[in-house]
C-alpha cells in the first residue's frame, strides 16, 4: 500500500514538473506578443574579423513616440565614431517588423551559434523595451540570417531557428540609416591603424 502511495506521489511530481515546463514557453510566448508595444528598440550591428576597419560596431536606437519613431544612429569603426542625423520614421514599418518578430517559433534548450568561418564574427542584437519587460534577441551565428538566434527575457531564454530574426534585422538595420554607415566605413581609407 505504501509503495502504490508512494508510486502515484511520485508520478504527480513529474506531472507536475511536466506541466510546468510548457509555461515557461508560454510566458515567452506572451511577451513575443507584446512586442509591437514597444517603446523603444535598440539594434546592434557588431563585427569583427580581419579587416583594417574592424571592429564595426554600429547602433540603432528607434525611440517610439506616438505615430512615429526617432531614430539615433552611431556608426563605429576602427575605433572611430560617426554619428548620423537624428531620423524620423512612421511607426507602421517598424511595428510591421515587430509582428514579423513576435511570429518567431521558440525551442527550448541549449543554443549554439553557426560557424562555418574563421575571419568574421558578427554579434547582432535586436532588444525590444515594451511596458512590462525587455526581450532581447541575439546572435553570434554567421550567415545573413544571423540563424539560429536566441531569445532572452529576464531568467528566461529560449532558441530561435528560423531566419525571421535575421530577416527583421536587416530591415531594421537599412531602415535605421546601415547604408549611411556602410558609405561612411568604405570612405574611410583602408591602412593600417597606428596606436
Amino acid at each position: 500500500m505504501v509503495l502504490v502511495w508512494l508510486a502515484s506521489v511520485a508520478g504527480l511530481g513529474v506531472d507536475l514538473a511536466r506541466a510546468q515546463r510548457p509555461a515557461r514557453a508560454v510566458g515567452l510566448r506572451h511577451l513575443l506578443a507584446t512586442l509591437p508595444e514597444a517603446t523603444v528598440v535598440r539594434v546592434c550591428d557588431d563585427w569583427d574579423g580581419l579587416s583594417f576597419v574592424a571592429p564595426i560596431q554600429n547602433s540603432y536606437d528607434f525611440e517610439r513616440s506616438g505615430a512615429e519613431f526617432r531614430v539615433h544612429a552611431v556608426c563605429r569603426a576602427a575605433g572611430q565614431e560617426h554619428p548620423l542625423p537624428v531620423a524620423t520614421l512612421p511607426a507602421a514599418p517598424v511595428l510591421e517588423l515587430l509582428h514579423r518578430l513576435a511570429s518567431s517559433r521558440l525551442r527550448r534548450g541549449a543554443y549554439h551559434a553557426l560557424s562555418r568561418q574563421t575571419d568574421g564574427y558578427p554579434d547582432v542584437q535586436i532588444e525590444v523595451v515594451t511596458s512590462s519587460d525587455t526581450l532581447a534577441f541575439t546572435s553570434p551565428s554567421q550567415g545573413s540570417s544571423h540563424s539560429p538566434s536566441k531569445l532572452h527575457a529576464g531568467a528566461e531564454s529560449a532558441v530561435v531557428e528560423s531566419p525571421i530574426v535575421g530577416a527583421v534585422f536587416s530591415e531594421l538595420v537599412r531602415l535605421g540609416g546601415g547604408p549611411r554607415c556602410a558609405e561612411w566605413v568604405q570612405q574611410r581609407p583602408d591602412e593600417p591603424r597606428h596606436p
